[in-house]
């Protein structure tokens, strides 16, 4: 879709980065009006209106401690509506922050469209080590009836190196919550873009 970023694929070893998986992966930058940049997002399979036994999503990105201060990016999974319509964004950011020094991950559920410099602030975890890690967003009910989101990060043996669960009292299954909406990197604030692979939605029944 126009104004959306751009997807090429860049063949595995290219630029030092060999695929996650297969033989290629995705570079994905943002586009746009000066200020109003913004980059790639999917529909995944199309948007759900029915919240059924919830779903998973993951993407696996290639992370580079060796970006420039002040670089990131944000990645949202949106969950729509019972109505159809938008409901909320489920929101990682990532950014080399300027203060520290580090290589920064927080999670929120809205974007400025800019590298957050506050990660340091709140619940984050430091990326140390260059490499592909996975990004996950775990769509459930909880005890209360409302929407629980678990967002995770594993590297690429598996260990769990993030999470943040967030909830709000006022999205309650199924009358306000339905299904998937948008899988959307909001901005993509580094020169050369991201490296992207094996994005995946997956449904659970019961």
């Amino acid at each position: 879709m126009a104004g959306y970023g751009n997807i090429v694929t860049a063949p595995s070893g290219q630029g030092g980065i060999v695929s996650a998986s297969g033989s290629a992966h995705a570079i994905v930058t943002q586009a746009g009006t000066p200020g109003s940049e913004t980059g790639p997002f999917t529909r995944f399979d199309g948007y759900r209106d029915t919240f059924e036994d919830g779903f998973k999503t993951t993407v696996d990105i290639y992370l580079d401690t060796n970006w420039a201060s002040g670089e990131g990016f944000d990645y949202s999974v949106a969950a729509n509506g019972s109505d159809g319509n938008h409901q909320r964004d489920f929101i990682f950011h990532f950014t080399k922050d300027t203060s520290t020094g580090e290589l920064l991950v927080g999670a929120s559920n809205n974007t400025n469209f800019d590298p957050r410099e506050d990660l340091e602030t709140i619940n984050h975890a430091v990326i140390d080590t260059s490499g592909w890690y996975t990004l996950e967003h775990l769509f459930f009910e909880g005890e209360d009836g409302t929407l629980n989101v678990a967002m995770s990060i594993f590297d690429a043996d598996g260990n769990w190196l993030f999470n943040e669960v967030r909830n709000s009292a006022t999205d309650t299954i199924p009358a306000e919550v339905g299904g998937n909406r948008y899988g959307w990197f909001t901005n993509v604030d580094i020169v050369g873009g991201i490296a992207v692979d094996n994005v995946e939605l997956v449904g659970f029944t019961a």
